[in-house]
């Protein structure tokens, strides 16, 4: 986790959070755990911005089992199987874009995502600046300006 939190801590440089969204699987939440636990924004558990369910390393877990095992998070958003199996790039590419109008809904505008490679390279390509754009390295903390246009700076 020293490697996570160095680079947060290199992406962030300066940057205060208002609040934290974080995809359910396990692997993001244990992520936030671990390398963001210094942060006190509210952290807010969206479905949205999962990992693109094509295979059962990617699929999720019932609700019940993340309460138990989470209990510092807030699960009410979430239905009790939130992921989707057999999911294609086109659902991925329109999830991407529903995430993307929820952000410009939220009133914070200083928001941590904490999700999956190829759902965040979906969300990345929706401007055409970035639309050869390859992918994050593992656990890779990239700061993003969204702006008003829709497009990504």
């Amino acid at each position: 986790s020293s490697g996570i939190n160095a680079e947060y801590g290199r992406a962030r440089s300066g940057f205060i959070p208002e609040l934290v969204v974080v995809s359910p699987m396990t692997r993001t939440l244990l992520t936030h755990r671990h390398a963001l636990a210094e942060v006190t924004c509210p952290v807010k558990v969206s479905a949205l911005p999962r990992e693109q369910g094509d295979f059962p390393c990617d699929y999720g877990r019932p609700k019940t089992e993340l309460e138990k095992e989470f209990p510092e998070y807030n699960f009410s958003g979430i239905k009790e199987i939130w992921w989707s199996e057999g999911e294609t790039q086109g659902q991925v590419n329109q999830r991407a874009k529903e995430f993307k109008s929820y952000l410009f809904s939220l009133p914070q505008q200083r928001i941590v995502v904490v999700s999956h490679g190829v759902f965040l390279k979906s969300l990345v390509r929706l401007t055409e600046r970035y639309s050869s754009f390859r992918s994050f390295k593992n656990c890779e903390a990239v700061k993003v300006r969204l702006q008003e246009d829709g497009d990504l700076e």
